[in-house]
């Protein structure tokens, strides 16, 4: 399944429901890839190690939380935007504006209801996919995703 909106919908879950064969995450597991929030939480909850981060809905916190960072920093919404949910703001006042605007809905509707603030890590992004079968795994290549 290649599709984010179906793995966050559960489609691997009803596939194996009816016992049909299908290659995917569960709605579960998926949950790392299509909530930027869930995933922040479950690195910090194994020790994992990340960038300093805030999930909140509330503006107020939000702002507390961004004064403490040095820009630029960076504003996600929560949920699925089709690769388009990061903003880098180069301003306290900048990440403000947007955090806003992802909280009110105005720029990713329902997405944006909850955010990830956090401190921007300057380098480089890889992906990299495991295969498992419950007992055993593959690592596949590295990949870099072009936004």
């Amino acid at each position: 399944v290649g599709s984010e909106s179906f793995l966050a919908e559960g489609v691997v879950d009803i596939f194996k429901q009816q016992g049909l064969a299908i290659f995917g995450p569960s709605k579960a597991a998926a949950m790392l890839e299509t909530s930027k929030s869930f995933m922040k939480s479950f690195l910090k909850k194994y020790r994992i190690k990340t960038a300093k981060f805030l999930n909140t809905n509330d503006i107020e916190k939000a702002k507390n939380f961004i004064y403490s960072l040095t820009p630029p920093i960076v504003v996600k919404a929560d949920g699925l935007c089709a690769g388009k949910g990061v903003i880098i703001a180069k301003t306290h006042e900048e990440a403000i504006e947007e955090t806003a605007k992802m909280l009110s809905g105005e720029s990713f509707g329902d997405a944006g209801k909850l955010v990830v603030i956090e401190e921007f890590l300057d380098g480089y992004e890889l992906s990299i996919f495991a295969v498992c079968d419950g007992n055993d795994f593959v690592l596949l290549p590295a990949a870099q995703d072009h936004k």
